[in-house]
């Protein structure tokens, strides 16, 4: 029936469906192999909707497709599916055998949902982190609206950001956005009745979900204009006192999650406190100026009130005029400062105060405290000021001049304010007792701001420490403003506070040379292209290590905008880069058991019978995490596999009796009905009575590990037959030839056993024959000195029994199992019986080649013969001569078969026996009379091959029938001399070969020499006018050729008789 599970009738497709857990929360189906959907259960409904298929439709196209393949694959296969916004992990399981394969598919929305959560998280992070430095470094505020407005929308993937500005007279103005024309900045101005101001009504963040069904404000044309869809809004500083709002939108519809809405708050409040830090340093400074102008107003005042007091006695009373609507002047102007003002005699005694002093800071009015010394004053105010204030002011007075300094005072409210109190004295009227002016500015906000940013800044430098990669920041004039310890320590080898505040230059001598080169190189392109960059090397640590870096750097910028130096952070890549080629060629391999590898932590209270549950309990199980803790002991006991439940037991039942650490292995029944292999591990707590109160644990999925021992000896047995029937020697040793593992025939090899050479006993160069032994030392010592080559040779060794063994070794470095240390590996195979075949067909090839010589040498006597025959036809003296000569050739290639016919050489000839037999031959073809024309052979003796041999005695021929035909007419006497000999060879000629092998057969013809060879007579002489390499004369004209066809040289010398001499080498 399966066979053809495309065909099955509606009442066989109920039946298949009982196959199939009814209630279970995942996704099954049956599917035919052309993908046609059998059964589903009923968690499938949905996918099918989604599909828009039905049970006895076919499934989409991709997934018939895998159908197909993993069918004929027989592997299951695992992949995901999107429905959606639901994503499901699927595993198709094929029956090959009955044509269908079963989908099982498992819901990953909710881990997909929180990885996407926790990416957005983090960014958010990142943002408010970066808003917090910026912060820091930047003292422009509209700089700071303009980058915070950047973040915040980059933190919360919107479209659109924008920071408004409440006016006086409530409206905003838009002054920093992200997304918006830059023509809108401080040109936008939105009125009432709008989103902005409903954070301000209702004191909480406003969320815009869909502008079209919005019906609590208008929204403006402008958000319209730039389609927007959704948004959010929140209160940018305190509802009494607020700076404005931050709003953010979407083009698309958006809901804002709970953690969104809290990062934009979050980048609310901190943006408001950098605000209001910017605003009381502003109001600090103005304070400033106002109290300066304030003493050199007074002062001028003082200084006019003498001199008008020592001149103009007469007009007194129009001073004193004067000084009284001064003074009134002047308590007005006290009374307007908005810090508390008062001035002393010389007694301490107070002579005038504001009333921000009177009021807030001592409770009372200013005529309770005019006339007043500290302690009538103290006694009347409800305000607990300290001693120490007053004792101050005396001290003052006493030594004169002005004094600044910080104070912690109780004003009338009962809070406690930071004060910044400045005091200067002058002289009285007379100029005998000094007087003093003291005003106090409050700076209790901006305390506490400036403790925020000195916690914020502690908490940074804290977070720099504890990073274990070394970072640094740097100037433009490599100056090091600020590093980590790890930097310092580990990269430059000082204290860090040696480093921060000191030039590059002042510790280039302390930083490794390569870092120092790096550093010039990347910083000069970092900051002509400003951003940021990449890039790794290798750097050399303080503690003398040479370790791998990622360096990645980038530029920062001042509150101008402009490059002001350089951040950078190495990692240490050192560790991964020595993993890298290890886990190269196994990562692919072991990268699906590495994702799905996971565990169980439980902790039992064997008291309250309570299991805390923790780890990979989705993955193992298939429970959420929250189905999974209610799981007791007695539930867990319902999962194990029947067969294996009484053994646990008993187990657990001894654990609690004797022991106090158990392993076991079992079958686990997961959520799904299937059973897995895991291994629990678990350890017994006992208290101090002895009794056992704690149960700690590991539970593990070891299925792929029982799978994988089970092919392991399936893989164990495969290597066993391959080395049952490999005949030859495998081998792996270490660089010195220890040997590692040996395997195969040893012993019908050798007669030894693998084991005689893994232990010591017999070293496999003992039983090498001593001839060989040398070149293989040598060719050992090349493969360690090169570990890239490969080495081929072949010797001799020793049977146990004594006989001689030919042998082919084949040997090449490789990595070890780790990757990490280098090896030798290699085979050693038995060529005997090749050796004795090759033997045998040398021998048969040397009468071969014998014979061929003998047969050349008898055709080559015929067709002399047959010359002679012909010649004996005609009577011309030209036409015989030509015959003779044609019979010299003949006769001349005919010696030399006969001579390598007798040779025990086939391939190779004794020049210089050849050359007399030439000779003498010569003499009688021409008739010479005995003691006319003498012979002188000067010949080294010099073996050449026939492909030299042949060309060389015909133009031996040819120049010496020249001299016996026209050197010595008539009768004259004289003599030919021949020399041949070897001659030093120019170094341009030179040529070397290097060979990885020693196998071939050795030629006695030696190919690297250069031969010199002198044909002279002290006959008539060459006719000068005439040139030998342009005559009509055959012999001649062969000679030429012959010396091309060498590749040799050939000059004529003339003087006392004639001289031809012939450079050439041994043709290959």
């Amino acid at each position: 029936m399966l066979g053809k599970a495309e065909e099955i009738s509606e009442s066989g497709k109920e039946g298949l469906k009982t196959e199939f857990p009814p209630k279970d929360p995942n996704v099954f189906l049956k599917l035919g192999k052309e993908g046609t959907i059998l059964c589903a259960n009923k968690a499938a409904k949905a996918l099918l909707e989604y599909w828009g298929v039905k049970e006895g439709q076919k499934v989409p196209d991709v997934l018939r497709h895998n159908i197909k393949r993993i069918l004929a694959q027989k592997e299951p296969k695992n992949f995901e599916i999107q429905a959606g916004k639901t994503t499901y992990a699927a595993v198709l399981y094929p029956f090959p055998e009955e044509n269908y394969v079963n989908l099982q598919a498992f819901d990953i929305s909710f881990r997909v949902l929180n990885e996407e959560k926790l990416r957005k998280r983090e960014k958010q992070y990142f943002s408010l982190s970066n808003l917090s430095r910026i912060s820091l470094t930047c003292k422009n505020l509209q700089e700071i609206l303009e980058r915070s407005a950047l973040l915040i929308a980059k933190g919360l993937g919107a479209d659109f950001s924008r920071i408004l500005e409440l006016m006086p007279d409530g409206t905003f103005i838009m002054r920093a956005g992200y997304g918006w024309k830059e023509k809108y900045i401080d040109s936008v101005i939105v009125k009432e009745k709008s989103q902005a101001e409903y954070p301000l009504f209702l004191k909480r963040p406003i969320i815009l979900g869909d502008i079209e069904t919005e019906t609590r404000f208008e929204c403006s044309e402008f958000i319209r204009r730039h389609d927007i869809a959704s948004g959010a809004t929140v209160l940018i500083g305190d509802m009494n006192k607020p700076f404005g709002v931050m709003e953010v939108y979407s083009r698309e519809k958006r809901k804002f999650a709970e953690d969104e809405i809290y990062f934009l708050y979050s980048a609310a409040f901190l943006l408001s406190e950098i605000i209001g830090r910017l605003h009381a340093e502003e109001k600090l400074q103005i304070h400033q100026k106002e109290l300066e102008k304030l003493v050199e107003k007074r002062t001028l005042e003082y200084t006019e009130a003498n001199e008008n007091l020592l001149h103009e006695i007469i007009e007194r009373r129009k001073i004193e005029k004067s000084l009284t609507n001064n003074l009134k002047f002047l308590e007005t102007l006290l009374d307007t400062i908005p810090a508390p003002v008062y001035y002393k005699d010389n007694d301490g005694r107070y002579l005038g105060c504001n009333n921000i002093l009177a009021r807030q800071v001592l409770g009372l009015e200013k005529e309770e405290i005019i006339g007043k010394n500290f302690a009538e004053a103290h006694n009347k105010s409800p305000a607990g000021i300290s001693l120490e204030i007053h004792e101050d002011d005396l001290e003052l007075l006493q030594k004169g001049g002005s004094d600044v300094s910080e104070k912690e005072i109780m004003c009338a409210d009962g809070i406690k304010r930071d004060f910044l109190a400045s005091g200067v004295t002058f002289l009285d009227e007379e100029k005998n007792a000094r007087n003093m002016v003291a005003v106090l500015l409050d700076i209790t906000e901006l305390r506490k701001t400036e403790n925020k940013l000195q916690n914020n800044v502690r908490f940074l430098e804290t977070l720099l420490d504890s990073i274990p990669s070394p970072v640094f920041q740097r100037d433009l004039n490599e100056i090091y403003i600020n590093c980590n310890e790890s930097f310092a320590r580990q990269i430059m080898g000082l204290p860090k506070a040696e480093v921060i505040g000191g030039s590059f230059r002042e510790f280039q001598k302390r930083v490794p040379k390569e870092l120092a080169e790096i550093y010039h190189k990347h910083d000069r392109s970092l900051l002509e292209k400003g951003g940021s960059n990449y890039y790794e090397t290798k750097v050399l640590c303080a503690d003398g290590i040479e370790r791998d870096f990622l360096f990645h750097k980038a530029t920062y910028q001042d509150s101008s905008g402009d490059v002001a130096g350089v951040v950078g952070v190495m990692l240490d890549i050192t560790e991964r880069k020595e993993a890298e080629e290890t886990f190269r060629r196994s990562e692919e391999r072991y990268r699906i058991a590495t994702e799905q590898t996971g565990q169980i932590v439980y902790d039992y209270n064997t008291k309250t019978q309570e299991v805390d549950w923790a780890g990979a309990i989705p993955e193992l199980t298939g429970y959420s995490f929250e189905e999974f803790q209610k799981i007791n002991p007695e539930m867990w006991l319902e999962h194990i596999h029947p067969d294996d439940l009484g053994e646990i037991i008993e187990k657990v039942r001894v654990f609690f009796e004797k022991g106090e650490r158990l392993r076991e292995e079992f079958r686990f029944r997961r959520k799904d009905g299937n059973y897995i292999y895991v291994e629990d591990r678990r350890v017994l707590l006992r208290d101090a009575e002895g009794n056992p109160y704690r149960v700690l644990g590991v539970m593990k999925d070891i299925t792929e590990i029982k799978l994988a021992s089970k092919k392991m000896k399936e893989s164990e047995e495969r290597y066993r037959s391959f080395m049952k029937n490999f005949r030859g020697i495998a081998f792996q040793g270490n660089l010195d030839f220890t040997p590692i593992m040996i395997d195969g025939s040893v012993e019908e090899i050798t007669e030894y056993r693998g084991e005689d050479f893994m232990s010591g006993k017999v070293n496999w160069l003992q039983i090498v024959l001593p001839e060989d032994r040398q070149n293989l030392i040598n060719n050992n010592e090349r493969l360690i000195k090169y570990p890239l080559l490969v080495i081929e040779h072949e010797y001799r060794i020793r049977h146990r029994d004594g006989n001689i063994k030919w042998v082919r070794e084949i040997i090449q470095n490789v990595s070890d199992f780790t990757g990490k240390r280098r090896i030798l590996q290699g085979a050693v195979y038995d060529i005997t019986g090749q050796k004795e075949a090759e033997e045998s067909l040398k021998k048969v090839e040397e009468i071969r080649k014998k014979e061929i010589h003998h047969r050349i040498k008898n055709n080559l006597q015929v067709i002399s013969s047959l010359l002679e025959l012909q010649a004996e036809r005609f009577d011309e003296k030209e036409v015989l001569e030509a015959f003779r000569e044609s019979q010299n050739r003949v006769a001349t290639m005919a010696i030399i078969h006969e001579e390598l016919y007798r040779s025990k050489n086939s391939e190779t000839l004794d020049f210089s026996e050849y050359l007399q037999k030439l000779t003498s031959d010569l003499f009688h073809s021409y008739i010479v009379r005995k003691g006319d024309i003498r012979m002188e052979l000067d010949i080294e003796e010099i073996f050449l091959g026939m492909d030299t041999a042949v060309p060389l005695g015909i133009i031996i021929n040819e120049l010496v029938s020249n001299s016996l035909k026209h050197a010595f007419p008539q009768g004259r006497k004289g003599e030919i001399r021949i020399k041949l000999c070897r001659v030093e060879e120019n170094g341009e000629n030179k040529s070397i070969s290097n060979s990885t092998n020693n196998i071939g057969a050795k030629s006695s013809v030696d190919k690297s020499n250069q031969y010199s060879l002198v044909v002279s007579d002290n006959g008539l002489g060459f006719p000068e006018k005439l040139d030998f390499r342009n005559t009509g004369s055959l012999g001649l004209q062969l000679v030429n050729i012959l010396v091309e066809q060498l590749e040799g040289t050939i000059e004529l010398q003339n003087g006392a008789g004639t001289t031809f001499k012939i450079l050439f080498k041994e043709n290959d």
